[in-house]
């Protein structure tokens, strides 16, 4: 059974002791319209989520020390241990989460750095390449002032 379940069969486990609870305080001696508001105020009381006993008005009921009672109370903690091991390995989690964003920052940095590093070495070859067209242009014109002469001799 995973956590969700266990915690979903705790808040019921709960919800069914404190209807128990409602209902055994409800058959005291307590007139009938007492009885009437206090089953309206109980039953919003229960439907709510995670409710605790001792949100229950003390004037309007009475605390019973039966096996219900401890039931119901065990009942609360381990729902309570649940949710609090929810809320751990939820933290933990979220710190993983938090490292491996630490983590992919690095790793961008570091991409980032060589990214910049093949553009200073793309920008060096440009700057070579434009000096080795310079310089091959130069050569150009003096081969051709070379075969100029050449052919002058040569005609001469």
């Amino acid at each position: 059974m995973d956590r969700n379940e266990k915690l979903e069969k705790a808040r019921k486990k709960l919800q069914r002791y404190q209807r128990k609870r409602i209902n055994t305080e409800l058959h005291s001696n307590i007139s009938e319209d007492d009885a009437k508001s206090i089953k309206s105020q109980a039953n919003s009381l229960v439907n709510s989520p995670l409710i605790s006993p001792h949100s229950l008005s003390k004037t309007n009921l009475k605390h019973l020390n039966t096996k219900d009672d401890i039931l119901g109370k065990n009942t609360e903690q381990q729902t309570i241990q649940l949710l609090i091991e929810e809320k751990s390995d939820l933290i933990t989690e979220r710190d993983k989460l938090l490292y491996q964003i630490e983590q992919l920052k690095f790793e961008k940095k570091k991409q980032d750095d060589k990214i910049n590093e093949y553009l200073e070495q793309i920008k060096k070859n440009e700057l070579r390449e434009n000096e080795l067209n310079k310089l091959n242009e130069v050569y150009i014109k003096y081969y051709n002032l070379l075969i100029t002469l050449l052919y002058i001799i040569i005609i001469k």
